[in-house]
């Protein structure tokens, strides 16, 4: 237990509670880093009132504002405290546009092994449709000279249902458009599911798998920077 600013203390409900800014903080600095880059990045979307991702632009200023004020509560603290440079690796990696916690371990996950150029929720345009992939990893050049991406796909059971339950065939038949026309960009497209939550060693094999670019490989260091 510790005494805290002023700043540091609200009150839900009557009872008196660490700020958002102060929790975040804390869960950077003490939680293991998936879990303080997961609260992070639903956080600074809170902060910064994101709502619909195809309008980002309108975004960046309040992003930038609510990771800075999470950087700069980090950085007050007297650089021997525990966690201090963990909570300020966690808060500059941290992103708004992941939109659920499967969607973070897949960018943990590509970061951890050693890619500091991955993007998330990447852009796509594909003739008049527009696209988002979870994560992206640039990779050489398409066949038309523009960048080529690598892009992770988080397949949440939920997307492939609907009503009471039933698959919704309908969902699965879009999905397989949007996945083509991605590829015939010259792109690749890797999916994931439930199942590599627990083998983030086979996140990074599939990417790979799909990396032409041998500098661009995967591999694994240390700890975030």
């Amino acid at each position: 237990m510790a005494d805290l600013p002023e700043r540091d203390v609200v009150e839900i409900d009557g009872l008196p509670c660490t700020s958002l800014v102060r929790t975040v903080v804390d869960c950077a600095r003490f939680l293991p880093g998936l879990d303080g880059l997961v609260i992070a990045d639903q956080a600074i979307r809170r902060m910064a009132g994101v709502r619909d991702k195809r309008r980002w632009e309108t975004y960046l200023d309040a992003v930038e504002h609510a990771r800075g004020r999470l950087i700069e509560a980090s950085s007050s603290l007297h650089p021997q405290s525990p966690g201090r440079r963990r909570a300020l690796a966690v808060l500059r990696w941290a992103s708004p546009w992941a939109e659920s916690p499967p969607e973070t371990f897949l960018r943990w996950t590509v970061l951890a092994w050693g890619r500091r150029d991955v993007e998330v929720q990447k852009e796509i345009r594909v003739g008049s449709s527009l696209y988002f992939s979870d994560v992206a990893l640039p990779d050489g050049l398409r066949p038309d000279g523009s960048q080529r991406w690598v892009h992770g796909e988080w397949d949440g059971h939920s997307k492939y249902r609907a009503g009471e339950g039933d698959a919704s065939a309908g969902v699965l038949i879009d999905e397989l458009a949007r996945h083509r026309e991605i590829e015939s960009l010259g792109d690749s497209v890797v999916r994931f599911d439930r199942r590599c939550l627990r083998r983030p060693e086979q996140v990074v094999a599939d990417l790979t798998a799909h990396l032409r670019q041998r500098s661009s490989w995967l591999r694994p260091v240390r700890e975030l920077e």
